[in-house]
């Protein structure tokens, strides 16, 4: 997740290229959403956001998402 589309769209295409099933968002209220309908295994996030920051998206991700194991 990251607010500046030109970066998320080059990490988007190297990672689907690499193998990855990738999904993307443009702010962190978009992620908080999809991941409490759907479990990730890893979240890529910007720090800077402007309408949740990178560490309040964690948090709440971590607030919201059942633990897997």
């Amino acid at each position: 997740m990251d607010d500046d589309r030109t970066i998320l769209e080059l990490v988007r295409e190297y990672l689907t290229e690499v193998g990855y099933r990738v999904e993307v968002v443009d702010n962190g209220m978009q992620a908080l959403e999809k991941i409490k309908n759907q479990p990730y295994a890893i979240v890529f996030t910007d720090i800077k956001m402007p309408d949740i920051d990178g560490l309040e998206l964690l948090s709440a991700i971590k607030d919201t998402a059942p633990r897997r194991r």
